[in-house]
């Protein structure tokens, strides 16, 4: 889950080195904007493949049939 203490490190410098080593999936999970982005690898750098803000559902490509509920995910965490 991104926090602000560590959302540089994980937006940038952990996501370059996943980019770099082939990680094929990469999701952001940001509770603050009760959102999920979903980046894929296209073999050279992560592009956007799913996002969702407050509600909806973000897709996994690689794992066929996984999806994630943003209602589900956030109604059981304390307000912001």
């Amino acid at each position: 889950m991104l926090s602000p203490s560590t959302a540089y490190y994980d937006l940038v410098y952990k996501k370059n080195i996943y980019e770099e080593k082939g990680v094929k999936e990469y999701w952001i999970v940001d509770y603050e904007s009760k959102g999920i982005d979903v980046y894929e690898n296209d073999g050279e750098k992560f592009l956007l493949f799913s996002k969702s803000r407050i509600s909806g559902s973000v897709d996994s490509k690689i794992l066929p049939g996984f999806s994630i509920r943003l209602e589900e995910l956030y109604s059981n965490l304390p307000s912001s």
